[in-house]
């Protein structure tokens, strides 16, 4: 569970993440752009180095296998690292539960 505030010095890593049995758990009182607990909204999720998008919040890229939190999407405030975690994996919004 990430339930601290995001930044350069604080990135996690996530070692033998599985998409098919383990989920990334993101307090939305830290996270508040997530909006409210459930499951990550689809349009909330990038695969990517940067957001495409308004709507973009956590943002995979798939080529290093860092996440990203971007509080505005593709606005002015800047992606933040929050976790690495393997490369090339097949991550959805389904594997972001929000808490």
């Amino acid at each position: 569970m990430f339930y601290s505030t995001p930044s350069a010095t604080n990135i996690d890593t996530i070692r033998d993440f599985s998409v098919a049995n383990d989920t990334i758990w993101l307090e939305n009182k830290v996270f508040t752009a997530l909006g409210s607990a459930g499951l990550l909204k689809s349009t909330a999720f990038w695969t990517g180095d940067a957001a495409h998008d308004a709507t973009d919040r956590i943002v995979y890229d798939r080529d290093d296998g860092v996440l990203y939190y971007d509080q505005d999407g593709a606005g002015a405030v800047e992606q933040v690292a929050f976790a690495k975690i393997s490369a090339g994996l097949r991550l959805t919004n389904a594997d972001f539960q929000i808490v």
